[in-house]
């Protein structure tokens, strides 16, 4: 075991023992990062801390946003599905959209290709928020930009 994977399990062990000694909270989420098939890399454990929520599923603490000023115009579709992937393999699962970002559709194809390879067993291992523009925070137009966003994730749901 090298150092890295020693501070890995050092810190699910330091993590799992905060939240189950009454440290409030949802427990850790524990997952697997990297996919030796796929990108070459190694597996490790990752610990990411999570909230619980009233509806019972917890939400990570840590996210990744897929807001950036150019992401999805500079690197398009393939670019944003692939920065998706890797964060995925990394251990991320909670994911930050919107609309404005034009990136829904590849975190929604990213989603489904990790399921695909088995990355993730379902799309209920993510926790995928996302946020009504403001021209669209009017009483006639929240629902079809909710819609327009499930359409464009390719999801039923969203988390948040």
């Amino acid at each position: 075991m090298d150092r890295y994977d020693r501070q890995c399990v050092e810190s699910k062990t330091s993590h799992a023992n905060s939240y189950s000694a009454g440290g409030g909270g949802a427990p850790p989420i524990a997952m697997a990062a990297g996919d030796a098939g796929r990108r070459g890399t190694t597996t490790a454990a990752v610990v990411v801390p999570a909230v619980a929520l009233s509806s019972g599923k917890p939400m990570p603490r840590v996210g990744f946003g897929t807001a950036t000023a150019t992401l999805a115009q500079a690197e398009g579709h393939a670019g944003v599905t692939e920065a998706v992937l890797r964060a995925i393999d990394s251990g991320y699962r909670h994911f930050d959209t919107a609309a404005v970002y034009n990136a829904e559709a590849a975190l929604g194809d990213a989603v489904a290709q990790a399921v695909r390879a088995g990355t993730i067993a379902s799309r209920d291992e993510v926790y995928v928020t996302s946020k009504l523009w403001i021209a669209d925070a009017h009483p006639g137009r929240v629902l079809p930009a909710l819609e327009k966003t499930l359409q464009n994730l390719r999801m039923e749901y969203v988390d948040l």
